[in-house]
């Protein structure tokens, strides 16, 4: 930013005149930089304006998302789905409903569900992990006061082996009083077997998952944890099974599921072998700690699915007692004394897709939700209101000419404050009744009011109408009329809203139609439609096949996107910016060539002293 007087250190300045020289350029100056000023003003100016803009397609672009986009389905109103919605009555929860064909022949369906489809399930027989126990024998002498943590099934408890019995030492019958106190008794059984001891749940007990953790040498245990349920961190080779697993002479289980060969190192996880199958075998494997089983099933239903299994030089499948296929079945059910077989349990019929859940009779009761789609066409409207009269009031607004932008000298007098409410007025009419606004509304307007080609009802007929265009054209529901329409002409009013054009279909071709061909689309084409055509037509961030994008976004981009970069107005500060920077370079050089001025008479009238004072001195 150029700033005048600033260089006059480099120059004689007013020693031999007594002139105040740094006063008088700075006088010249502000008189030169009055272009400059009005220029920065302009430029301050113009770039408020295209910020004006940017706001003005975000807000046209955050409409278009809201309601134009088929990735928002709950909001897009050029979907018909979007206006069909139904009530669902179900005699029990064993079925749900969802219907997607709006011309559904019935309103009731009774559904007799005989067999429900299932995959081809392949599980352990029995409880596959062993029970808890010792390696060593257990050295009852350093047990006394000794802390564990036992945790059953989840709830956690620090308990003290003690002499609980009254004998002076501690025993087998101790440390189950111990656990018979801690949770209950008839739950944890702790047993010995030739000085070893042994730790499970009781038999029909309900209990299931144990676990010991904390310094349980004394016990006999070589490791800090130990559990009645396999711990599916462990390693194929850790793994606490009833049944020991082996392995092929290079430590590996070599395997077939579904016809895939599988391979793992004794050293695996169990997670990780139980996801590679899954995924390798398009089946699903799973540990069930509370049944202590492990399943694998198909990811499909249907008696056409099944599973096989082989194994080679290993007993992973023996060892998971994995000896039984049960072979997958299909669904089988009447709807409406029709007889169904289907593969999986959701099927559909009738434009109505129907979801099974469980054996046994269900009726299931549809009707047309009238008060969603006035729902929906009221929200619409109210936000379609709102940024119609947000643009109106921004076209009304007037400019204030006492009001201009601040040069950068005018705000180095002014407080923050003072400058922040200066601007804000200085702001208001940037787009004072500005042509492309206006024809954008008017376009949308206008898209409203045609009549739909081949459609019997118009807006109006509905019960929505205009409130003038003074009011900013919005729209105004009569809520008797529009509920009434709904009840009876529902379907017309989703064609409506939603008819494609039937000659030139679609939500990308409007932009590289010509007019004659646009005037065609328009005239067929359903209200959303036409405008979802003028948003694109304005704010399109793609180009036509003419290269360009909407007219609004030529004109100013998206703020902080590369459209931006590209605009004309963008392209138009640039210039400017260049101008000012060239109007300060010649600024710069005029209160030079002042100094420079100024600084040459001062050494001539201090050359003129000196001679003078030379003659005055031959008169002495």
């Amino acid at each position: 930013m150029y700033i005048s007087g600033g260089s006059s250190g480099n120059y004689i300045t007013g020693m031999a005149s007594g002139m105040d020289v740094d006063t008088m350029v700075k006088e010249l100056m502000d008189a030169e930089r009055i272009p400059y000023d009005n220029y920065e003003i302009e430029k301050q100016y113009y770039e408020w304006q295209l910020e004006a803009y940017q706001e003005s397609a975000g807000t046209i672009s955050d409409f278009q998302t809201t309601y134009f986009d088929f990735l928002n389905p709950s909001t897009n109103m050029l979907s018909s789905s979007t206006y069909e919605s139904y009530n669902y009555v179900y005699s029990s929860d064993g079925v749900s409903a969802v219907v997607t064909n709006s011309n559904i022949s019935n309103s009731h369906y009774s559904l007799e569900v005989d067999q429900l489809a299932t995959s081809a399930v392949a599980s352990s027989d029995q409880s596959v992990s062993a029970s808890i126990n010792a390696a060593n024998t257990v050295d009852y002498g350093g047990l006394d006061n000794q802390m564990i943590t036992v945790t059953l099934d989840g709830y956690e408890k620090e308990v003290t082996i003690m002499d609980m019995d009254g004998s002076t030492d501690i025993s087998l019958n101790d440390i189950q009083l111990v656990m018979d106190e801690a949770f209950g008794s008839g739950k944890i059984l702790v047993e010995e077997n030739g000085g070893k001891l042994g730790f499970d749940t009781a038999t029909d007990s309900g209990c299931h998952e144990l676990i010991l953790e904390g310094d349980l040498t004394a016990l006999g245990f070589v490791t800090d944890k130990v559990s009645n349920r396999l711990d599916v961190t462990d390693s194929l080779k850790d793994l606490n099974l009833k049944t020991p697993m082996t392995f092929d002479e290079d430590g590996m289980v070599n395997m077939k599921i579904n016809g895939v060969d599988l391979e793992f190192s004794e050293d695996a996880s169990l997670d990780y072998v139980m996801k590679t199958i899954s995924e390798k075998a398009d089946v699903k494997m799973t540990y069930n700690a509370l049944s202590d089983e492990i399943m694998i099933e198909t990811n499909q239903t249907g008696s056409g699915k099944t599973l096989s299994f082989s194994e080679t030089g290993s007993n992973l499948l023996d060892a998971f007692s994995m000896t039984t296929v049960q072979a997958g079945q299909d669904l089988t059910c009447y709807v409406d004394g029709e007889k169904l077989v289907r593969s999986e349990n959701t099927f559909e019929t009738d434009g109505v897709v129907f979801s099974v859940t469980e054996v046994g009779s269900v009726d299931v009761d549809i009707s047309f939700d009238s008060d969603q789609l006035f729902d929906t066409i009221v929200k619409f409207v109210d936000d379609y209101n709102t940024m119609v009269t947000d643009f109106q009031d921004t076209l009304k607004e007037e400019r204030d000419y006492d009001y201009k932008p601040l040069t950068y000298a005018q705000k180095e007098s002014m407080s923050d404050e003072e400058i922040e409410l200066w601007e804000s007025q200085a702001k208001v009419g940037l787009l004072d009744s500005d042509d492309l606004l206006e024809d954008m509304l008017e376009e949308m307007r206008r898209a409203l009011y045609m009549p739909v080609e081949g459609c019997s009802l118009t807006l109006a007929e509905i019960g929505i109408t205009t409130d003038g265009y003074e009011s900013g054209s919005k729209l105004v529901i009569d809520e008797d009329k529009l509920k009434s329409a709904i009840e009876t002409s529902s379907d017309e009013i989703v064609e409506l809203f939603t008819k494609p054009s039937e000659s030139y279909p679609g939500t990308t071709s409007a932009r590289s139609l010509t007019s004659d061909e646009k005037a065609v689309r328009q005239s067929e084409e359903g209200l959303m439609y036409r405008l979802y055509d003028v948003t694109e037509k304005y704010i399109s961030s793609t180009s036509d096949s003419m290269g360009n994008k909407g007219i609004l976004i030529e004109k100013c981009g998206y703020k902080d996107d590369y459209s931006e970069l590209n605009s004309t107005m963008y392209q138009q500060l640039q210039g400017m910016e260049d101008n000012l920077l060239r109007m300060e370079e010649d600024l710069e050089e005029k209160e030079t060539n002042y100094y420079m001025e100024f600084s040459a008479m001062e050494t001539y009238i201090s050359s003129m002293n000196s001679q003078l004072q030379m003659i005055q001195s031959w008169f002495v």
